[in-house]
C-alpha cells in the first residue's frame, strides 16, 4: 500500500501462530499484575485464599474474552479452523484446570 514497500500476505495460520500468542501472553501478564496488586492490599491471612480465588476468577474471565476473540477471528476468516481448534483446546484445558481448584 506504500510506494516501494512490498505487500505482505498473512495467512490465517500465521495469525494463529504469530499474532495470537503474544496477545494471550500480554493478557496473562496484565492479569498477573492485577493479582499482585490485589495481594498488596490484603492482609496476610486473607491473602493466600483470596489471591487464589481472584486469580482463578480473573483467568476464567480472560479465557472468556480470548474465546470470543478467537471466534471473531475465525468468523471473519482471519484464522483457519485448525488454528481455532488448536487454540480453543488450550483454552478449554486451562479452564478445566481452573475449575478443579
Amino acid at each position: 500500500m506504500l510506494p516501494g514497500v512490498p505487500q505482505i500476505r498473512v495467512t490465517p495460520d500465521v495469525i494463529g501462530l504469530v499474532v495470537l500468542p503474544p496477545l494471550l501472553y500480554a493478557s496473562a501478564e496484565e492479569m498477573s499484575w492485577r493479582v499482585e496488586h490485589a495481594r498488596e492490599r490484603l492482609g496476610e491471612e486473607e491473602r493466600d485464599r483470596t489471591t487464589a480465588d481472584a486469580y482463578r476468577q480473573l483467568r476464567i474471565d480472560v479465557i472468556a474474552v480470548e474465546t470470543a476473540e478467537l471466534r471473531r477471528l475465525y468468523d471473519i476468516n482471519r484464522i483457519s479452523d485448525t488454528t481455532r481448534r488448536r487454540v480453543q483446546r488450550r483454552l478449554d484445558l486451562e479452564e478445566a484446570r481452573l475449575g478443579e481448584g
